[in-house]
């Protein structure tokens, strides 16, 4: 799905949270210059934690609720991946007709995990950047939403980062974005109707490494970003350093598959490509 951009003068440890991401193909229109910004005033809580160890030593998973000020609480659910414990990949799907559910995909490809990855078209192609098994499927995109980038190595890790970050020797790469932290510094992408809720999928890294997978229920990004800002410890670990959005809305998808804990969440649109964890 694709977001119509328009210029305006003057987020190894996996998380999974249930809240909302503007969709791919949605009419927010998304200004340039993202620049650091202080955290919200706003105060958020704590309101429920479960954990369980998960099977297979891949980690833990995390259900949080949280209190904003929505009426709603946001709720996570978060698996902390050990690295090198997991192999990561982009499945594609060409056909929008015979395309499946991300659930789908996940149960066929014996992965233990999968949520939606990147913006694509209507026409099922991919929207900016995509490297497939080394092959570059299509062409970098100068919209200014793709201030980030997601690389996957030979070894199936997963690494992100602003969007000049290298790609050349990578087995799979998107561009994605906005970038919503950097250097540990939260950053401001200018969308338009940036308080506004959605479902997300977001990545993210810790200051010791940990990959962190978001998938979101309704909440904006900028409470999103000052969450895992101000409140790491929350999700089991002590900064985050980097956090890059992924697509979402009705493309926003979740699927884990483990002895000690099972979710399927997909979303209103089939997608064209799948972010896997086996």
């Amino acid at each position: 799905m694709r977001l119509n951009i328009k210029f305006h003068k003057p987020s190894l440890l996996i998380l999974l949270a249930l809240s909302t991401l503007l969709p791919a193909c949605s009419a927010h229109p998304i200004k340039a210059n993202s620049k650091p910004v202080a955290p919200a005033e706003n105060e958020f809580s704590l309101k429920k934690l479960k954990t369980k160890t998960l099977g297979n030593g891949k980690g833990e998973y995390r259900e949080l609720s949280i209190a904003t000020d929505s009426p709603l609480p946001t709720t996570f659910e978060m698996i902390a991946v050990k690295v090198n414990h997991y192999q990561a990949s982009f499945y594609t799907q060409a056909n929008p007709q015979t395309a499946a559910n991300v659930s789908t995909i996940g149960y066929e490809e014996k992965a233990f995990m999968a949520v939606n990855g990147g913006f694509f078209t209507p026409s099922f192609t991919p929207d900016g950047l995509f490297v497939e098994n080394g092959k570059q499927i299509s062409p970098e995109s100068q919209q200014p939403i793709f201030t980030a980038m997601v690389t996957i190595n030979d070894q199936g890790q997963l690494n992100i980062g602003p969007g000049d970050m290298p790609y050349e020797n990578a087995k799979f790469a998107i561009q994605a974005g906005p970038l919503l932290i950097d250097h540990s510094q939260m950053l401001v992408s200018k969308v338009n109707q940036f308080d506004q809720s959605a479902t997300r999928t977001v990545l993210a890294e810790s200051s010791d490494g940990q990959l962190i997978v978001i998938s979101t229920s309704d909440m904006s990004l900028y409470t999103l970003e000052n969450i895992l800002y101000a409140h790491p410890e929350w999700f089991g670990v002590q900064k985050i350093v980097t956090a890059v959005n992924l697509d979402g809305g009705k493309s926003s998808a979740l699927y884990i598959n483990n002895s000690q804990a099972h979710r399927v969440l997909n979303g209103k649109n089939k997608v064209e490509n799948i972010l896997l964890f086996s």
